[in-house]
Parts: C-alpha cells; sequence; structure tokens
C-alpha cells in the first residue's frame, strides 16, 4: 500500500523589522546599576560592606574582591601576580655604634611569588621618612635596606637597597610603617619592653606568622660580624622566649631582675652591669684584676702605663713623662732628682747647694746662694 502523504502547512515568514520584547526592567536596577531588587537589599548591604572593609585591608586602592569592572578586577600587582604583596618587617637595628651609617631593616616576603617595592618608602610617627629604589625580595625570602651602599663604613652588612633620608631607628616605642608608593604595606611599632641595646637589632620570631605580634618580636642573639648582634639575609634565630625584663633569667641572657633600667646591676641587655674589680672585663673597661689595689698593674680597670718607658709605672714614677730609672729623689720630696729644680731657702739641700738655712740672707752662715 502506499502512504498518504503528510500535508504541512508553511509557516509565515515573520518580518524582519516586527520588534523583541524586552525583558522587564526594575526601576531601582536602573538606577543602582547593582542588578538587586528591593528584595534584595540585605545582600546589596553585604556587598556594599564587603566592599568598604577590601578596601581599607588594602590601603584604599586594592581592587582584588571588590565589585566592579572587569579591568578593575584583573589589574595585576607590580610582580605579575594578583596577590596583594605580603612584604613585613622582619628585622631592625636602630641604634649602632658607626652612628648612622650602621643602621639596616631586613623585610621578609611571605607571599608565594616574587614581588619587587618598586616606590619604597619607611615612615616613624614622627613623620620622618626615607626612601629606596626598586627592591627585589623572592618568595618566602628576605632583603635587606642599608643606609650607607659602602660594605666596610656599615659595618659589613651587604645591602640590596640603599635608602636615602634622616630616620631614626632608636626611638623606644616609635612606629615604623613600610610603603610602596601609596600602598601600606606594614605597620611595626617597636614594644615598650623590649630595650633598644647598642649594636644589637631586634627581631621577628622565625616561627610566628605574617602578622608578627609583638611577644614573638625578641633581641637578636646571632653576631654578624666584630660590630654586633644580628642575621641580615639570614634567617632569624628563634626567640625562645628570650624577653629582656621578665626577671626569668633565659637562654643568652647573664641576668634579668625584672626591669630594662641600667646602672642596678643587671643592664637592659641583661647583662650585668659592669663592676669593676670583679675579675670580669666588662663594658669599658680595659682589664680586671679583680681587685681595688691601686699601681699593681691594672688601676680602675685600666692598664698602668709606663709612658717614659724608665722601668717605673706613671702612677709610681717621681718624674713621669721624664726617663730616669734611677727615680733618685735626694731630698726625699717625692720629686725626682731628674725633674726636681732647685729651690734655695725652702730648708731642701738640692742638686748643687750645700747648705740651705730656709732664708735668702747671707752672713748668717749660708749664703743667698745657699753656699756655706
Amino acid at each position: 500500500t502506499v502512504e498518504p502523504d503528510i500535508l504541512v502547512s508553511p509557516q509565515p515568514d515573520l518580518p524582519e523589522d516586527v520588534p523583541t520584547s524586552p525583558e522587564p526592567v526594575d526601576p531601582s536596577d536602573a538606577e543602582g546599576g547593582d542588578g538587586l531588587d528591593e528584595g534584595d537589599a540585605p545582600l546589596d548591604a553585604a556587598l556594599d560592606a564587603n566592599l568598604g572593609v577590601d578596601d581599607a585591608l588594602s590601603g584604599g586602592g586594592d581592587t582584588q574582591g571588590d565589585v566592579g569592572p572587569v579591568d578593575d578586577m584583573n589589574e595585576p600587582s607590580d610582580s605579575g601576580s594578583d596577590e596583594p604583596k605580603k612584604v613585613r618587617f622582619n628585622e631592625i637595628l636602630g641604634d649602632s655604634s658607626l652612628g648612622l651609617d650602621g643602621r639596616w631593616v631586613e623585610l621578609i616576603n611571605f607571599g608565594l611569588d616574587d614581588v619587587v617595592v618598586v616606590e619604597g618608602r619607611l615612615t616613624n610617627d614622627a613623620g620622618q621618612e626615607a626612601t629606596f629604589s626598586e627592591l627585589f625580595i623572592p618568595a618566602q625570602g628576605v632583603a635587606v635596606i642599608v643606609f650607607n651602599g659602602d660594605v666596610e663604613a656599615n659595618g659589613g652588612v651587604q645591602g640590596d637597597s640603599a635608602a636615602i633620608g634622616d630616620l631614626p631607628l632608636s626611638v623606644p616605642g616609635q612606629t615604623l610603617s613600610l610603603y610602596d608608593g601609596d600602598t601600606l604595606l606594614d605597620i611595626r611599632a617597636h614594644p615598650q619592653d623590649l630595650p633598644l641595646v647598642l649594636d644589637r637589632s631586634w627581631q621577628r620570631d622565625p616561627q610566628s606568622d605574617e602578622a608578627g605580634d609583638a611577644p614573638l618580636w625578641c633581641l637578636s642573639v646571632s653576631a654578624y660580624s666584630d660590630l654586633g648582634l644580628g642575621s641580615p639575609g639570614e634567617s632569624n634565630s628563634a626567640c625562645l622566649h628570650l624577653r629582656c625584663g621578665d626577671g626569668v633569667t633565659e637562654v643568652a641572657e647573664a641576668c634579668d631582675d625584672g626591669n630594662i633600667v641600667n646602672g642596678d646591676g643587671c643592664d637592659n641587655d641583661c647583662v650585668p652591669t659592669p663592676v669593676c674589680g670583679n675579675g670580669l672585663i666588662e663594658g669599658d673597661e680595659v682589664c680586671d684584676d679583680g681587685n681595688e689595689v691601686d699601681c699593681d698593674g691594672c688601676t680602675g680597670c685600666v692598664v698602668d702605663m709606663d709612658s717614659d718607658t724608665d722601668g717605673a709605672k706613671d702612677c709610681a714614677d717621681n718624674c713621669p713623662g721624664l726617663f730616669n730609672p734611677s727615680q733618685a729623689d735626694t731630698d726625699g720630696d717625692g720629686y725626682g732628682d731628674a725633674c726636681d729644680a732647685q729651690d734655695c731657702g725652702n730648708s731642701e739641700v738640692e742638686g748643687s747647694e750645700t747648705c740651705d738655712d730656709g732664708n735668702l740672707l747671707s752672713g748668717d752662715g749660708c749664703s743667698m746662694a745657699c753656699r756655706a
């Protein structure tokens, strides 16, 4: 059998000029532009709040997590990554016997990408600042900012960038800030109970997190040169909860009297106050023979000298500064003959005198020239 043909009615062509009906538009969305109607007000507020928090954390210039144009959201950081720079203070030496040249600051990069601080600035809460040129910091690595590019002049520290500007780093309790341009990277307040010690840095505990809370900072116990303690460019030593002034004598502390006052027997670096005569060479002492006896080779913790090399130490020489190995003192007045001026009329027979009757009259048995 032959199937009958199935007839399909042709569809009429639509005119090209017939417009498509638009989707309804909420007037509030058209005005605000956020695509949320009145029923979405809580979500709208949450988005706005999130935007404000994100801007606050990023210093106002971060676009990550912001609601905005795609170009803004994808704007890369200087390191080529969308991740904010996680650069923090890691170690600071602010008080150096070399003066301003000996200061240095170490930064650490907690991020997983290498970063470059392009327009580096260090500031304090007194409004002073120092600037430094482009500073490369490897991922999970450190970099050192010095204040004198000459390695010998700054105490042997190899810096990665040299800062320019008069920025004191040795003010107890001051706050230091780190910027890249106008972007704040870190703020670090010097712990009030952590002393500033000459030629000794204060450092972040390597076990501390990115925040680096104050209790996880301590004085360095590693020597970076003959001039001081610190570890610029190297890993920090563990703090071991070393807190000078807490009354507990910890590792690397010689004493701890519960305060950071100098001159009370235990100084602010937990080292005993220098005491001349205790047999220990401390502070500015050159020698200490364990007694308070004068002129025994070490007097007042200073070596007894023989400046005229006549075999008599200056502290016992009857003519210090004048070579007189015999130490002769004819008149016994404590002044050696080599430097004792003849003085007729003083009742002392000196030098070429044959008599001295205590006056300068002649005819009384001893002339005015002290001749009998």
